[in-house]
């Protein structure tokens, strides 16, 4: 997640791939793994290109966790809210 988050390029390499996240100022704080199910704590802002990045944000997020951690399932929590509820448009 660390590295993900220091990440500041928005291309990924060569790969075609985007970070969408390479301008917001995220910190990872921690995470823990319970059964099949990794949590991340976060702290800081988002900040995306638009609405259209605000899942990329989101899957990109549980995705890395999920991989890193060997989960099947993914809860991330920034500045102690559910990812979900920070990235909502309402």
């Amino acid at each position: 997640m660390k590295t993900l988050l220091a990440n500041k390029s928005r291309d990924v390499g060569m790969s075609g791939l985007v970070n969408v996240l390479y301008q917001s100022g995220l910190t990872y704080v921690g995470g823990e793994l319970n059964g099949s199910t990794v949590t991340i704590w976060l702290t800081g802002q988002f900040m995306l290109g638009g609405v259209c990045d605000i899942p990329r944000a989101e899957a990109q997020l549980e995705y890395t966790a999920m991989t890193a951690a060997g989960a099947t399932n993914a809860r991330v929590f920034v500045n102690g809210r559910p990812i979900d509820e920070v990235l909502s448009q309402k």
